[in-house]
């Protein structure tokens, strides 16, 4: 994708369906009924897909009490500069360092207040 996609379900039937998909998900490629390409491993299928947070250990919402949240019932962003899907709050995050984010990725990206 080329472009940044927020993905928000507000129907409880449609948040409950999406997230037992997730689960289902999950579960096919940990054992071994998705294959991975080449030069991939199982668990980076589930990490570059819609299904987790790419932020990993370092997710906003892993902070939360257990009974506040779900992993499976995440309104998720995708960043294409990082070409990576992540939940709402850690969007939030890339999004207001998202310049110094892009000097990262890529060495050429100038930074729009530097001269």
């Amino acid at each position: 994708m080329k472009k940044e996609k927020v993905v928000r379900i507000k129907s409880p039937f449609l948040r409950r369906l999406r997230s037992n998909l997730r689960v289902l998900w999950q579960e096919a490629s940990l054992h071994g009924h998705l294959k991975a390409s080449k030069g991939q491993h199982k668990l980076d299928i589930i990490h570059s897909s819609i299904c987790t947070c790419s932020s990993g250990g370092a997710c906003v919402n892993l902070k939360l009490p257990i009974l506040r949240f779900h992993l499976t019932d995440l309104d998720m962003a995708y960043v294409p500069f990082l070409k990576k899907w992540f939940c709402i709050d850690c969007y939030k995050d890339i999004k207001r360092h998202e310049d110094y984010l892009k000097k990262g990725a890529d060495p050429n990206y100038v930074l729009p207040y530097e001269s």
